[in-house]
């Protein structure tokens, strides 16, 4: 029993939907097969301020070209952390 508990993780809820933390050995679970960013939201650490993935987008990315793999690459850094939704 203790082996499998190791391979559940926290999952949390906001805005009416289930969320888990992607680390950033998994950050790739954030881009789908078409190389698309999925759904998720970032708690910013420094300010406790919670983005969705348009608001961030909006904020960080306004004026630039999107790379769905080079927001991924951002996203890991000590100032967010990431969580992506639990589809059902």
């Amino acid at each position: 029993m203790k082996e499998v508990t190791k391979l559940m993780r926290p999952v949390y809820y906001y805005n009416e939907c289930l969320w888990y933390q992607v680390h950033s050995c998994t950050k790739h679970k954030l881009l789908n097969k078409n190389n698309e960013l999925k759904q998720f939201i970032v708690i910013d650490v420094t300010k406790d301020v919670i983005y969705t993935k348009d608001e961030f987008l909006e904020k960080f990315y306004s004026n630039s070209i999107i790379n769905p793999k080079q927001i991924v690459n951002d996203l890991d850094s000590l100032k967010f952390k990431v969580y992506k939704k639990i589809k059902l």
